[in-house]
């Protein structure tokens, strides 16, 4: 079945929700079917099992996602910035979680984070050291840091971006005097769904690792969307001294680039953008509304598809339009269109608020808290230096 066709009645039933403010929506608009990210939540922790799934929110960077998640037992996340820190700590509020900022933090955001630590005691909060030079400038930063940090070296298993290689750490001799060492972080997102036979070899550079390293490893984390599934069927991940998680975020709210793992998992199109007919400028074109600053601007066209309109055919987005061929039917001006992203992290990010339906049921517009990021480490309790 394809994307379109499994989210159709799920369209109709959106658009049922909100059929009494529709005329006043203002497009394009980002809806969250709630039902169906609970479905997805249930789908993967059955799949990883207690314990081993560490969603990343970078995703969808909202507290309504967040307590599904908590909801079915899921306490455990990775995020990306500081903004994705304290949205996470303030919904869980009293409930203890554990959050891993999966990101090379420069010393200044090291101690905002520290500093919103402190807010949630009951809580802990994990940092991700780049390198021994990272590593040492954390180690300095957090001197005189309001509360104890604990850290995870980030091997760089093959995608080249951040991280550093298992031999080099391993030479290195890891060690730290202001944050405890509890683990390692390996993420694998250069490969596809397809590529078991490499993603085998960089499980063995982290399980290697963690065996040789002078600390005790307590966690090794890896993978996103497009590796869990070989993650979490590797004997060696699986079985050693450590608890190993996975951590694929994407599929809570499903999206074009999720297929492989949506059809093993049956998951729901979770996230639709609804968008507007602003102009038919020639037979078989019409334009919508949502153009890269409504939808995935880091992908290539067509970027989506329209559900229940199997010929619509985007072309190449400007920043507020997105041209489009109809071989044949036709889209009145101002018709509505349900679109499924191809990339829903980056869409969301967009949206400074999104439009909650649960079945049938229309639960009105909330702030996506987490969105863009904050300009200052000061925002998050750093103490002005002047």
């Amino acid at each position: 079945m394809s994307a379109s066709s499994e989210a159709s009645p799920r369209v109709h039933a959106i658009l049922r929700a909100l059929a009494p403010r529709l005329d006043t929506l203002i497009t394009p608009a980002l809806v969250l079917e709630l039902d169906a990210v609970a479905h997805n939540v249930r789908a993967m922790a059955s799949f990883a099992g207690p314990g081993r799934w560490r969603p990343h929110v970078k995703t969808h960077k909202h507290p309504e996602i967040v307590r599904a998640l908590l909801a079915e037992g899921v306490t455990a996340f990775k995020c990306a910035t500081l903004d994705e820190l304290d949205m996470t700590l303030r919904t869980a509020g009293s409930t203890p979680v554990d959050v891993l900022l999966a990101y090379p933090l420069h010393p200044a955001a090291a101690v905002a984070a520290a500093q919103l630590a402190t807010r949630s005691a009951q809580s802990q909060v994990r940092l991700l050291a780049d390198s021994p030079d990272h590593l040492g400038q954390l180690d300095a930063a957090l001197e005189s840091a309001p509360t104890r940090l604990t850290a995870m070296l980030d091997v760089d298993v093959g995608m080249g971006r951040t991280g550093t290689s298992a031999e080099r750490w391993a030479n290195a001799c890891a060690h730290a005097t202001n944050v405890d060492l509890v683990g390692l972080h390996g993420y694998e997102g250069h490969l596809a769904w397809s590529q078991l036979e490499d993603a085998t070899l960089g499980y063995a550079q982290l399980t290697e690792l963690a065996e040789s390293v002078a600390f005790d490893v307590q966690w090794v984390i890896t993978s996103g969307t497009h590796a869990f599934h070989h993650a979490l069927g590797n004997a060696a991940l699986r079985d050693g001294p450590w608890q190993h998680q996975v951590s694929p975020g994407t599929l809570v709210l499903s999206d074009l680039r999720t297929a492989p793992a949506a059809e093993l998992l049956s998951l729901r199109q979770a996230a639709f953008v609804l968008s507007r007919v602003i102009a038919t400028p020639g037979p078989g074109r019409v334009t919508l509304d949502a153009g890269s600053k409504g939808l995935n601007p880091d992908c290539p066209p067509p970027g989506c598809v329209a559900v229940d309109h199997p010929r619509l055919q985007a072309t190449i987005a400007s920043e507020e339009h997105r041209p489009c061929h109809l071989e044949d039917g036709r889209l009145a001006l101002g018709e509505l269109v349900a679109l499924i992203p191809e990339h829903v992290c980056t869409t969301v990010n967009l949206y400074r608020y999104a439009q909650l339906v649960r079945g049938e049921r229309d639960l009105g517009s909330a702030e996506i808290s987490a969105r863009s990021r904050s300009h200052d480490a000061r925002a998050f309790g750093m103490p002005d230096p002047r």
